[in-house]
């Protein structure tokens, strides 16, 4: 009776970073600043994310503003044109966050349990 409904539900944990009870950082944020890394571009990350790139850049923005700190450094065009990197400081956030992520999130995730459905 409940099964069809029990399998088209998503369960989702998040963690969040937060400052003055601001959110900084969810796991969205923090792949788009990995993706970032990976690739040297903003537009290629949000690409790979299927996120805007004017959404990316007032996350990026917030999460500098909530900061104080740059997480993002703009590289000039030139003949191999321009892109983007995370600065120190936003590596060791994208790091400090996963490392979290993997032993918070991870450690609490529960196995399900059987259970008899009522009919």
């Amino acid at each position: 009776m409940y099964e069809d409904l029990l399998n088209k539900l998503n369960f989702r944990v998040d963690l969040l970073v937060e400052v003055d009870s601001k959110v900084v950082l969810n796991k969205q944020l923090a792949e788009l600043l990995k993706a970032i890394d990976e690739r040297g571009s903003i537009l290629s990350a949000c690409k790979s994310l299927s996120m805007s790139y004017s959404r990316a850049w007032e996350s990026i923005a917030k999460i500098e503003r909530l900061l104080g700190v740059k997480v993002i450094e703009a590289i000039r065009g030139g003949s191999g044109g321009g892109g983007a990197r995370l600065t120190n400081f936003g590596k060791i956030l994208v790091q400090v966050y996963f490392d979290r992520y993997s032993k918070t999130v991870g450690a609490s995730e529960l196995k399900l349990v059987e259970a008899k459905l009522p009919e």
